[in-house]
């Protein structure tokens, strides 16, 4: 973990003759040591949706689980270790996150829905594998574009950037439309400094813009 605090898996065997592979809660624990607050699950959504495409799951109760038959212990354990280490950077992203991160994302999903016309279904919490076979999580996916939404920070911003530059090293993503939603309201010119170095790779759009336009269409309907 980001703290130096090593990894634990704890593995049981159960009643179906198969394995559990769990941490006992340790990880997330780690995760709130840290400084991370997580006081609803809404932080959570995104990991999760990872962690699960890796073939484990966070459980409500807020373990890292991977549940397998007798036969495929050493799957699940290289299972069990990928969701971890994505926790691990997880961590360490979440460390660089303003707080409030999670307002931000639901404001932009009610602008996204307002800009389609009331049309809900935008996906959250989308993870596609990268170059590097790590999940790729973005926020939504509405109509085929990827979107994110970040702080105007340098670390949001270059965390972003490796994330784009994993993305289109996949030739099936090279022509993926990719939309970055950069918080401009409190800094402005700072937004424009990381929107531009973004827009190298993908499409981005002042949260301020974003709410202009959802706004325009509100009046045009």
């Amino acid at each position: 973990m980001p703290s130096g605090t090593s990894i634990p898996v704890f593995i049981e065997p159960n009643a179906s003759g198969g394995h559990r592979l769990w941490d006992a809660g340790e990880l997330l624990f780690e995760v709130i040591v840290s400084g991370v607050q997580l006081q609803d699950r809404r932080r959570l959504r995104g990991i999760a949706a990872t962690v699960q495409q890796l073939g484990a799951c966070l459980t409500e109760a807020g373990s890292l689980e991977v549940i397998v038959s007798a036969d495929e212990l050493p799957a699940g354990f290289a299972r069990f270790i990928s969701a971890a280490l994505e926790i691990a950077r997880w961590n360490e992203r979440a460390l660089d996150e303003t707080p409030g991160h999670e307002d931000l994302v639901d404001e932009v999903h009610q602008l996204l829905i307002a800009r389609r016309g009331g049309d809900a279904h935008i996906e959250r919490d989308v993870s596609i594998a990268g170059f590097t076979r790590r999940p790729l999580t973005f926020n939504f996916r509405d109509n085929g574009c990827l979107i994110d939404c970040i702080p105007a920070t340098s670390q949001s911003s270059a965390f972003e950037v490796r994330k784009l530059l994993d993305l289109r090293s996949v030739a099936a993503h090279n022509e993926t439309e990719v939309l970055i939603i950069v918080d401009d309201r409190h800094d402005p010119k700072r937004a424009a400094e990381e929107m531009d170095l973004i827009s190298r790779l993908a499409n981005a759009q002042g949260f301020t813009s974003l709410r202009a336009s959802a706004s325009a269409s509100q009046v045009l309907q």
